[in-house]
């Protein structure tokens, strides 16, 4: 029969509004000619939110029929989230590793964290990294991305063995080494608490001369602030500062909130002071943590009160208890599991 194109077009609309899988099927079977990549991108995210494996598959198929070799960026990424909401780990890293070392683009952080939400236990990392160690031996190109975006798997398990482990092999299979396996690794350590292993790893990446990020900066801060180290957090801050980076939100909040945590009050309250004036609001909690009395108490046994309190103090050693309560106060986010 003849049709109209924008009945077509309303159709496969409301079709796709619905996630109605008898529709896609149905306009797969009728219409598939007529249908434009965007269409069929569109189906592909239905089909994996409804868990529809094979379907995912036909259109998989039909996408790269249709791309003709020359896939889109949104044909990558609307693959790999399908992919990843399905679990299919394998197609997953293939894919990731077909855009970098096929079409050149790189695989930003936002898809990296949906592959990793795929491995959920070390049976998926494992089986995720032997696939590409198998590739590798059958002579394919591993790519960073590939690699990568296992090292984050790892990484939001708090799996630091494994991650290191794979970024390991990785140097052994040539691949290039960029900032983001370090800064998944920096990530791993604040999820176990490992302040340690975070320090040596940022001394490498430094040795290696990488230039950390905004996020690996700020992953490192987090991890030296819920050790109390303060002296350490600002001299990162500094060298942060010296390459040109800005400190953002999560940073300043992370800063100051530590501040008040040890009873550094006025640093706390200087933090918040640079981030209205650079246009960040602190929110509610974080100005009633560096103005809460608890804080203040923190202030009054600071080191830097005490001494200057009163004489019969001074004679005592510099590291008295009340220091060592403080220091060793550690926030729950940062405990180890």
């Amino acid at each position: 029969l003849n049709y109209d194109r924008r009945d077509l077009n309303a159709v496969v609309d409301l079709i796709i509004l619905s996630q109605h899988i008898p529709g896609v099927r149905f306009l797969l079977e009728h219409f598939s000619k007529s249908l434009d990549e965007g269409t069929f991108l569109k189906m592909m995210e239905v089909a994996a939110r409804q868990r529809e494996h094979a379907l995912v598959m036909i259109l998989y198929d039909l996408l790269s029929s249709y791309c003709k070799g020359k896939k889109t960026k949104d044909v990558y990424h609307t693959m790999i989230f399908a992919c990843s909401y399905m679990k299919m780990r394998k197609q997953c890293l293939s894919i990731i590793n077909e855009m970098e070392i096929v079409a050149g683009w790189t695989l930003s952080t936002e898809f990296s964290r949906l592959f990793a939400k795929s491995c959920h236990t070390p049976a998926h990392m494992d089986e995720a990294f032997y696939y590409l160690e198998e590739l590798h031996k059958q002579g394919t190109v591993i790519s960073a991305s590939a690699i990568n975006a296992l090292i984050h798997a790892c990484s939001l398990a708090g799996d630091i063995d494994r991650a290191y482990a794979t970024f390991v092999e990785a140097t052994k299979w040539k691949i290039p080494l960029t900032i983001d396996p370090f800064t998944y690794l920096l990530e791993a350590c604040l999820i176990k608490g490992d302040s340690t292993t975070a320090l040596t790893l940022f001394s490498e990446l430094l040795q290696r001369d990488l230039v950390p990020t905004m996020a690996t900066y700020t992953a490192m801060i987090r991890i030296v602030c819920s050790t109390g180290d303060m002296e350490k957090a600002y001299q990162i801050l500094g060298q942060m500062k010296e390459n040109g980076l800005t400190p953002n939100y999560a940073m300043n909040s992370e800063l100051a909130a530590m501040c008040a945590r040890i009873g550094e009050v006025e640093h706390a309250a200087e933090i918040l002071a640079a981030m209205s004036s650079s246009g960040m609001t602190p929110d509610d909690h974080l100005v009633a943590l560096v103005h809460s009395p608890s804080s203040r108490l923190r202030h009054a046994f600071s080191p830097s009160s005490s001494s200057s309190s009163s004489s019969s103090s001074s004679s005592s050693s510099p590291s008295s208890s009340s220091d060592e309560n403080l220091t060793t106060y550690t926030p729950t986010r940062f405990s180890k599991p």
